[in-house]
């Protein structure tokens, strides 16, 4: 996956990744958040209107 990091210390913005589990909806908003692993192997949860592209494996 593509996914843009809205951080301002993101060089570059659009990082990749790869999903590790299904997306998790939070009940209190209804945002759906997708775990990745990133390329420098740490875990993180984005919201999924943040996801650009996504690719086959």
């Amino acid at each position: 996956m593509t996914y843009f990091d809205p951080s301002p210390s993101a060089e570059p913005p659009f990082r990749r990744a790869v999903a590790v589990g299904p997306e998790i909806v939070d009940p209190g908003t209804n945002l759906r958040w997708i775990p990745l692993i990133r390329n420098d192997l740490t875990l993180d949860m984005v919201m999924w209107p943040l996801i650009v592209d996504i690719a086959p494996q």
